[in-house]
């Protein structure tokens, strides 16, 4: 009798989150394709962990945008999309910025406030046209020496 219909149920739900998932993904593939075109590419308000592999490949990106969504890393592809101007990840999990943003040389403004950054990569010294980085509401305890080349910050 009613011990079909529970399993019923959590099929249900089951195909409802897979629905779910393939529209989120329907979602950001349609911002990836905005972005071949635009050079700039939002993603808002997702909840993702992870950015897709296939952004790394924008290598024309000069904004990337992805503020309050759930991500937790930022792959080392970053390092790909060396004429990014501006970088926002606001108000995301992010512990760590890897190593490969020091090649982002063309970068002038990063934000990362409401993160959960704990340390900074001796790379970020290589972002000599940096004009403003903002790191409010991190766990970061010290910088590392190279950001003292960091001469453009205004803020």
């Amino acid at each position: 009798g009613g011990e079909g219909f529970g399993r019923a149920a959590s099929k249900m739900v089951s195909i409802q989150d897979k629905v779910a998932m393939m529209d989120l993904q329907k979602k950001i593939a349609n911002r990836i394709l905005i972005a071949r075109k635009s050079e700039e590419c939002e993603i808002v308000g997702f909840p993702i962990k992870t950015l897709p592999l296939e952004l790394w490949t924008l290598h024309g990106l000069t904004l990337l945008w992805v503020n309050n969504c759930q991500l937790e890393t930022l792959d080392p592809g970053i390092g790909n999309l060396e004429r990014l101007q501006v970088i926002k990840l606001n108000n995301n999990n992010i512990r760590r910025i890897p190593e490969e943003i020091g090649h982002c040389r063309a970068l002038l403004r990063l934000w990362c406030h409401n993160n959960k950054l704990d340390m900074l990569p001796r790379t970020i010294g290589r972002l000599e046209k940096l004009e403003h980085f903002s790191l409010e509401k991190n766990n970061l305890k010290m910088f590392p020496w190279e950001f003292g080349r960091l001469t453009s910050l205004t803020a």
